[in-house]
């Protein structure tokens, strides 16, 4: 197994992007609307705030499968 946690990097960001999408589908299922705020965030938006956080990301082998970010 090669399972960790560690710092977030600039190259994650896309691979953080398309998790952060894929988590908040059920949501817009759930409350039947497309108009979930995870989901209209663009790509820029979402990289210009996680720059002004730190972020910590899980990973099981080379794929990322979990994020969490202190803004401060």
């Amino acid at each position: 197994m090669s399972r960790a946690i560690r710092l977030a990097e600039p190259g994650d960001l896309g691979e953080i992007f398309t998790l952060q999408r894929a988590a908040f589908v059920d949501e817009a299922w759930v409350y039947e609307t497309p108009f979930v705020p995870a989901l209209e965030e663009t790509y820029d938006a979402f990289a210009e705030r996680m720059h002004g956080s730190t972020s910590w990301v899980a990973t099981d082998k080379d794929r990322i499968v979990g994020a969490v970010s202190l803004r401060t």
